[in-house]
């Protein structure tokens, strides 16, 4: 783990409100935003737990349910899925979630006894005079303290997680998924946007035609089809560079600024793909001279315009790029008739 990078964390709540759907449109969305951002996703072992639990649960209810009503489902066509499949097939699930998101679970090694018993007796979060059997809880956030992320954001609900959240200065508490998101993906666009406003400007611009004109002559040759007959080129013999219609297609950012928004200042990398046009001469074939009564071979040049799309990783600091690493070329479509 890194105390730079930030994580999320999702209680067994988040689950709960989705109805255990792992293919739920808000965690589609939750993907999306990691597009954006650089941040893990974090359960503590006592939420990975109880997230078993509830679910085999309700998949114990629902069959259970399905049973009473049995001589009524032939109508509906419902398969006949015996419990033990059906509760193989939702954990699976589970466990695939975990693994599309490479959700990290916090183990509870580093928890001391006394750190637990000192919460609960002081009536501190998330003990209360309420809520004295908290100590699943109390468990959790003193395992969540210990890891070592920048920030950590905290998807919950539950009053005593928000209490003991504020006494932390790493920790921010969200009410829901759908809030977080919503909040995230709002300030991430509108800061695509300024980001990608800075690139496209004054200096940064020329120097990022720069760095692609020096990343396409480092390739050592290309093809071309001209008369149907493949013909290499040298990306040295290139030139009247032009870039046009520059996107950023992918963007992530080491992590969050609560409360202060966004800033350029800070380092991050993004994917670029944008159109490259370039001049090059390429060879029409052969014409045969009389020069001085002999017969000479002469080529026949022609002057093209080709233009290709281009991707890139870029890394990034105080809004401008400072690196530009090669991705690809698209030259497929390259066909000149003589």
């Amino acid at each position: 783990m890194d105390d730079h990078r930030s994580a999320l964390v999702l209680d067994t709540q988040v689950f709960e409100n989705l109805k255990f759907n792992f293919l739920h449109s808000y965690f589609t969305e939750l993907k999306n935003l990691k597009s954006f951002y650089d941040f893990d996703i974090i359960l503590p072992t006592v939420v990975d737990r109880e997230v078993t639990k509830r679910l085999s649960e309700r998949i114990r209810k629902v069959h259970a349910g399905l049973l009473k009503e049995k001589s009524y489902l032939s109508y509906f066509k419902v398969p006949q899925i015996s419990l033990e499949d059906a509760l193989e097939e939702a954990l699976t699930a589970y466990d695939e979630f975990k693994l599309k998101f490479r959700v990290k679970v916090v183990g509870n090694q580093s928890v001391k006894v006394d750190d637990v018993l000192e919460l609960y007796f002081n009536r501190q979060p998330p003990f209360s005079d309420a809520k004295k059997s908290e100590f699943p809880d109390a468990i959790s956030l003193l395992a969540l303290k210990t890891v070592q992320y920048g920030m950590l954001y905290v998807i919950t609900a539950d009053q005593d997680w928000v209490e003991f959240c504020k006494n932390e200065d790493k920790f921010t508490c969200y009410k829901s998924l759908p809030f977080f998101i919503d909040e995230r993906l709002t300030e991430s666009s509108s800061f695509l946007a300024t980001l990608k406003q800075a690139l496209l400007s004054g200096q940064n611009f020329i120097e990022l035609n720069e760095l692609v004109v020096e990343k396409f002559k480092e390739m050592t040759s290309f093809e071309i089809y001209v008369g149907r007959k493949l013909q290499d080129l040298s990306p040295k013999h290139c030139e009247q560079f032009e870039l046009s219609n520059v996107n950023l297609t992918d963007f992530k950012k080491l992590h969050f600024l609560p409360n202060n928004g966004y800033s350029i200042d800070n380092n991050h990398y993004c994917s670029l793909q944008l159109e490259l046009s370039f001049s090059v001469y390429v060879q029409l074939g052969i014409e045969t001279k009389l020069v001085k009564g002999m017969k000479i071979d002469v080529p026949i040049y022609k002057r093209e315009r080709l233009a290709t799309t281009a991707s890139f990783f870029a890394d990034l600091k105080e809004g401008s790029i400072v690196t530009l690493s090669f991705m690809s070329f698209d030259t497929q479509e390259w066909f000149i008739e003589n």
